[in-house]
């Protein structure tokens, strides 16, 4: 990564340098028209520049060479592999960024797709050993491309990366083994399932009663009225909370459970556009009402406001 930064910034530095690699790329017919700068700060740019500078790899070391710099590293086939290989890899993690950050995201989706990425991992390690490399397309047009390459494919060294990874994800998100039995009973509370255990865990994690607990959910799975709309979204609005107390107050924790600060940062940002230094007057009442407008999906009934109101023939 360190290099590829490097060579970015070099090339990108000098004003005078940085035209003439947009018109040596304008006159190659090149796919992309510049390099990206990387910025830690932003979640996708490591993934993003990676996947340009690949792109461009050729165009880069004609450039390079051109303006007489060395080049040695481009040429080195167990660098172009590993940069493939970081570049695909970084390109999986940003695909999961995406699907974790964003608006009516609740916590199941969120466990999910974490669950799912582990999964592919260790399916990519078993691809991998088996010298398939379907999902890795940058990887693949690099080893098509460098006839040597595959001679010092080490095989071994990226199934340890990717276990690592993989007990990287296992660690960060222990917290949802605990909680992924609670969440599959609220996505589909008709599944079979080890009730005393179920109702310990709802008990341990959402301070319910235990006892209370195993009752309502027996009579909830053998409720045939809400058994036959189990397949609905508005489920547990149809559950009467004061027959199923402690499932009613489950649910509605694990629905409001937030597991990105994705809502709160952009929060953040629509304040920053309402309170601008051309609206710096406005009120705390008034930037609350702005603030809840933005941020609400509801969509007001126009056309009954407006004829609730009486009409001022001058206007």
């Amino acid at each position: 990564m360190m290099p590829v930064v490097k060579i970015i910034n070099s090339i990108r530095a000098k004003a005078k340098q940085h035209r003439c690699f947009k018109l040596f790329l304008e006159e190659c017919s090149a796919e992309y028209g510049d390099l990206l700068l990387h910025t830690e700060v932003r979640w996708l740019s490591r993934g993003k520049i990676l996947q340009r500078f690949v792109s461009l790899l050729s165009d880069i070391k004609a450039f390079m060479e051109m303006r007489g710099e060395d080049t040695t590293l481009l040429s080195d086939p167990e660098w172009l592999l590993d940069l493939a290989f970081l570049a695909d890899i970084t390109d999986k993690m940003n695909q999961l960024n995406q699907q974790l950050q964003g608006k009516d995201k609740n916590v199941c989706d969120m466990i999910s797709a974490v669950k799912a990425f582990s999964a592919k991992l260790s399916f990519y390690i078993q691809q991998i050993k088996n010298k398939r490399y379907q999902h890795f397309p940058s990887f693949v047009k690099m080893l098509e491309s460098n006839l040597g390459a595959e001679k010092v494919f080490k095989v071994h060294r990226y199934c340890d990366l990717l276990s690592r990874l993989g007990q990287e994800f296992t660690d960060r998100f222990s917290d949802f083994e605990k909680l992924e039995p609670c969440v599959t009973f609220i996505a589909n509370p008709f599944l079979a399932v080890d009730i005393s255990e179920l109702s310990g865990q709802m008990a341990e994690l959402f301070s319910v009663d235990p006892v209370e607990m195993e009752m309502e959910v027996l009579n909830l799975q053998n409720n045939v009225q809400l058994k036959s709309q189990q397949h609905s979204q508005h489920l547990w609005s149809l559950v009467e909370p004061e027959d199923y107390k402690n499932l009613h107050q489950v649910a509605l924790k694990i629905s409001a459970l937030f597991g990105s600060t994705y809502l709160c940062e952009s929060a953040f940002s629509d304040m920053n556009i309402i309170k601008s230094k051309y609206r710096n007057r406005l009120t705390d009442e008034h930037l609350n009402d702005s603030i809840r407008v933005n941020l609400s999906g509801y969509t007001p009934a126009y056309s009954s406001l407006v004829e609730s109101m009486q009409c001022q023939s001058s206007h």
